[in-house]
């Protein structure tokens, strides 16, 4: 990837000094969910070496950190109480260490990161806006480009200032003042993540153990596919080429009516950038799913820098366990979709049974053209 990829972790005045001594992020479930694919989706898709950033609510976004230095992962706490629960007040149930990584002190305000451009689509933070108006995701990516520009938000600010990144030594850690509103640097190393039985530390389900069964959801194959693109043989039939994925996201909120782009993922190829839009279904498709991607094509356009009709793949995937054969009016709603060139020929992909392993293979069938 050409470069890290960017993720927002929500917290609170209760909760933002224990990430910071204890180094890590996570989302909750609510009080006793033991598990949430969903929220494993949006977590899974977070990579050694990413960027993150806290949102603090009703006080803004502070930043930059690094994400999993030590490549081991998210990991699942599925105990309740959760460690270090009673300190938090939540029961965060997915985790993953976040280091401070030339991190500034003072945070960009919510109003001078998000409500000040809302007049100003080339700088508005959409990602960000679109995800509040809903109230929810605890880990939520961003683009490279609204990245770039949160955390040059964030330099200017400590610049105006006069404060440089944090440093600190091997007997000192970071904490949060509720009195000045910054992260401080404070005595004594930071404290060991260190919960007294280690099965705290689990990795989570494996989403996998859903599909191979009938039952396995949209929800199941969208945490497998954030969990591991780029690492399973079939990752290049739908992610592209792995040296060429520069973001994934998922859930991707594209517009006030609260629609989402199931995976949505930019490719640096050496003719330029290349923007796949997936559809997941957990059926065959029919003719009112092939539509559906159209609003999608139409907003990655308006939104998305430098997207074009030549540049977007629009592509359905769908479980198709029983090998059924799609009917000729869905065939012909491809061929019709793809007359008006809204954008590069629709990809349809197949999920099915790989009956040799009992695991679950991905094909490209040739559709429409």
């Amino acid at each position: 990837m050409s470069k890290p990829m960017a993720h927002v972790f929500i917290v609170n005045p209760d909760t933002f000094p224990v990430h910071l001594e204890y180094q890590f992020a996570g989302t909750t479930a609510g009080s006793h969910q033991q598990r949430n694919f969903g929220l494993y989706a949006d977590i899974a898709r977070v990579r050694s070496g990413h960027r993150a950033y806290f949102y603090l609510l009703r006080q803004g976004f502070y930043g930059p950190f690094k994400v999993d230095p030590d490549n081991q992962g998210v990991w699942w706490d599925r105990f309740n109480p959760t460690f270090l629960q009673g300190r938090l007040n939540l029961r965060l149930i997915y985790r993953v260490k976040v280091i401070a990584d030339n991190t500034y002190s003072v945070a960009i305000s919510e109003w001078d990161a998000l409500d000040r451009y809302l007049r100003d689509p080339e700088h508005c933070l959409w990602s960000l806006v679109y995800r509040k108006l809903k109230g929810e995701r605890g880990c939520t990516m961003i683009f490279p480009w609204e990245d770039d520009f949160l955390l040059s938000l964030i330099r200017d600010r400590n610049d105006r200032e006069g404060k440089a990144p944090l440093q600190y030594s091997e007997v000192e850690h970071l904490s949060w003042s509720p009195e000045t509103k910054e992260i401080k640097v404070v005595p004594g190393a930071f404290p060991a993540y260190d919960p007294p039985d280690r099965e705290h530390i689990l990795f989570p389900e494996d989403p996998l153990d859903k599909l191979r069964a009938s039952s396995g959801s949209e929800v199941h194959l969208q945490a497998f596919l954030t969990q591991n693109y780029g690492r399973f043989p079939d990752s290049e039939v739908i992610f592209g080429p792995t040296e060429t994925i520069r973001w994934v996201g998922n859930e991707v909120a594209c517009g006030l009516g609260m629609q989402k782009i199931d995976l949505f993922v930019i490719n640096e190829e050496p003719n330029g950038q290349k923007f796949r839009i997936i559809e997941l279904k957990k059926d065959p498709p029919d003719e009112e799913t092939v539509w559906q991607l159209e609003r999608y094509i139409d907003w990655t356009k308006r939104f998305i820098p430098g997207a074009t009709s030549q540049n977007i793949q629009p592509i359905l995937l769908c479980r198709n366990l029983g090998l059924l054969q799609l009917s000729e009016s869905v065939i012909a709603s491809f061929r019709e979709f793809n007359v008006h060139n809204f954008a590069l020929p629709l990809e349809y992909i197949e999920r099915v049974r790989d009956t040799g392993s009992n695991g679950v293979r991905f094909r490209k069938l040739e559709l429409g053209r």
